[in-house]
């Protein structure tokens, strides 16, 4: 919620802004105008910054989950490819997060978890190949989602 979901959303915002899909702005306009649950509303997430020099996006770690939790409602009118790359990743790392705070686990879902920080990982690991100028190495705290 500190490590990795602030830097990569903001990663992954950024991406689709510059393939044209929604400027930081108008996500921005997006995060206000959401209907936010009651018990959301004192941990709302924090707006895009839209300086390229910061790197993570800011706020607590119940801002992010709830940031990374609403996020595929956030994003929904935006989408233009399904197949898109940064999509796929964002809607990994959403996935991921989901199970990881779900409220108990049955066995069989602990593998299905770890496969699915293993396909992220990969997922992120290509596109920062492809895309060096804006996925960044990842950091130590990558590497603790594993």
């Amino acid at each position: 919620m500190e490590g990795v979901i602030p830097e990569d959303l903001l990663i992954i915002t950024r991406a689709l802004a510059q393939k044209g899909w929604l400027s930081i702005e108008s996500y921005n306009k997006t995060l206000h105008r959401f209907k936010w649950s009651s018990y959301e509303a004192s941990d709302k997430p924090q707006f895009v910054p839209k300086d390229g020099k910061v790197k993570k996006l800011k706020g607590k770690a119940v801002s992010m989950w709830t940031h990374i939790r609403n996020w595929p409602l956030l994003i929904e009118k935006y989408v233009q490819d399904r197949n898109e790359p940064f999509l796929l990743m964002g809607l990994k790392l959403h996935e991921i997060t989901e199970r990881l705070t779900a409220h108990e686990y049955f066995e069989y879902e602990v593998s299905l978890v770890e496969d699915s920080i293993v396909e992220y990982l990969n997922l992120r690991r290509s596109l920062e190949k492809e895309c060096p100028n804006l996925v960044s190495r990842p950091k130590p705290k990558h590497h603790f989602i594993r």
